[in-house]
């Protein structure tokens, strides 16, 4: 493949990009002579990679192995159901900074879901009970034990 600038190119383009900027070129002059944009070669040269991302997120090169690691513990399947194939990442303290691979569980996206939509019912119903407690409270003016 040629670029606009006629270099010749073909698969992988990311060591020349590299190897360009270690030796002093500008990213632009990169991205002009390789067809590129200033935004890929920033891309290339900063490590960032999306082959595996979802929606708009972008995932860096630690997260790729991350999640490499996360699907050779789960062989590939929902670590909650063992059924269907695992797919997402779940933080299992809900810290989404704590990237410990004990904190994390491989899902498939209904147990995912499900986890979730169990914490939220779990919250409101302990919502509802602190407020029943505080009813009783006014109503009768005496200590709960409960």
């Amino acid at each position: 493949m040629k670029s606009a600038r006629g270099h010749q190119h073909g698969g992988d383009i990311k060591p020349v990009v590299k190897l360009l900027y270690r030796h002093g070129v500008p990213q632009a002059t990169i991205a002009r002579d390789y067809g590129l944009s200033r935004q890929r070669v920033h891309q290339i040269i900063r490590g960032y990679d999306n082959r595996l991302s979802t929606g708009r997120a972008k995932r860096y090169l630690w997260a790729i192995e991350l999640e490499k690691e996360l699907f050779q513990r789960s062989g590939g399947v929902c670590e909650r159901c063992n059924g269907r194939a695992g797919r997402l990442i779940h933080h299992r303290n809900c810290n989404e900074g704590d990237h410990r691979l004990k904190n994390l569980n491989y899902l498939c996206p209904t147990c995912h879901y499900k986890i979730h939509t169990a914490k939220r019912e779990t919250t409101r119903l302990q919502e509802e009970l602190e407020h029943q407690k505080e009813l009783i409270k006014t109503w009768f003016d005496v200590p709960l034990a409960f």
